[in-house]
C-alpha cells in the first residue's frame, strides 16, 4: 500500500538490525514503532526510513474500490445478478442463491476485513466497494435480483442501501417472481 510520507523517523546505521523485508521490498511493517515505512534513502551503508501515511483520512482511493470490486466480482459472464444478504455465507445467502446463473459480489472474509481495516470499518467507505460493483453490472445491462426481500431491508444492512441505490438508478419496483427471489423491474 502506497502512501505520502508523513514523517522521518531517523537513521539506521549499517550495523543495525534491520529486518530484510527492508532491504527487499523497500519497506517493512512494525519493528521501529507500529506502522508501515519506506525506506527513503541508503547512502553509505545508511538507511532512513520514514513513516508512511497510508489511508489516514480512512477513504478508499479509486483504484483501491477498483481492485476489490475486481476480486469481489464472481460469476463474471453472468447475464444476471443476486444482490441480498451475506448471512455467513450459509443456504440463504444471496452467494448460495446465485449459484452459477447470477454475477454476485464475494470479496472473501480475509480481504473483506482487510479492506475495513484500511478505513477504520467505515460503512460509508466500505459502500463504494458495493455501490461501484452494483455501477460496473447495471453498465453491461445486466438483470438484477434480490435474494431476500428488499423492502423489509432494515436501514443499516448493505441489502437497504443496495435497494435504495438502485432507486437512485431508475428502479421502478422489486417483484416477487418466487419464495425466495424478487427481480428488479427498471
Amino acid at each position: 500500500m502506497h502512501g505520502e510520507i508523513k514523517e522521518v523517523l531517523g537513521t539506521i546505521s549499517n550495523g543495525e538490525s534491520v529486518p530484510p523485508i527492508a532491504y527487499i521490498f523497500g519497506k517493512q511493517s512494525g519493528g521501529y514503532g507500529a506502522g508501515e515505512f519506506d525506506v527513503v534513502e541508503t547512502i553509505s551503508g545508511k538507511i532512513a526510513l520514514a513513516r508512511r501515511s497510508v489511508n489516514t483520512a480512512g477513504k478508499f482511493s479509486l483504484q483501491q474500490i477498483d481492485d476489490y470490486v475486481t476480486l469481489a466480482t464472481q460469476n463474471k459472464s453472468a447475464s444476471k445478478v443476486m444482490l441480498g444478504k451475506y448471512l455467513d455465507g450459509g443456504p440463504n445467502s444471496y452467494i448460495q442463491r446465485a449459484g452459477s446463473d447470477h454475477t454476485y459480489f464475494d470479496m472473501g472474509a480475509t480481504k473483506w476485513k482487510e479492506a475495513e481495516a484500511l478505513v477504520g470499518k467505515n460503512v460509508d467507505e466500505m459502500w463504494k466497494i458495493n455501490k461501484e460493483f452494483i455501477d460496473k453490472q447495471k453498465s453491461l445491462n445486466k438483470e438484477f435480483y434480490f435474494s431476500q426481500e428488499p423492502w423489509k431491508a432494515q436501514s443499516h444492512e448493505y441489502l437497504s442501501k443496495e435497494a435504495e441505490y438502485l432507486i437512485d438508478l431508475g428502479a421502478k419496483d422489486f417483484q416477487k417472481i418466487n419464495a425466495d427471489t424478487w427481480k428488479v423491474i427498471w
